[in-house]
């Protein structure tokens, strides 16, 4: 289901794909998607979630933008 930790880490490996090929603001879509996810399942301080927004930051500081998300 949408809320089950094999579809964040799904959402997680999308947006990884995504980074990987400059694609920043998909990147983050799905990235977030799988954040959501992570914190419903696992709750805030859960290594898959800090694992996670440690993700999400190091494609924020890729990102030509550079804008916080948090």
């Amino acid at each position: 289901g949408e809320n089950h930790h094999d579809t964040a880490d799904s959402y997680y490996t999308v947006g990884l794909a995504y980074s990987d090929q400059g694609e920043n603001n998909k990147a983050f879509e799905y990235l977030l998607k799988s954040l959501d996810i992570s914190k419903s399942v696992y709750g805030e301080n859960h290594p898959e979630t800090i694992k996670i927004h440690d993700s999400i930051q190091r494609v924020n500081d890729l990102s030509q933008n550079n804008c916080s998300i948090f």
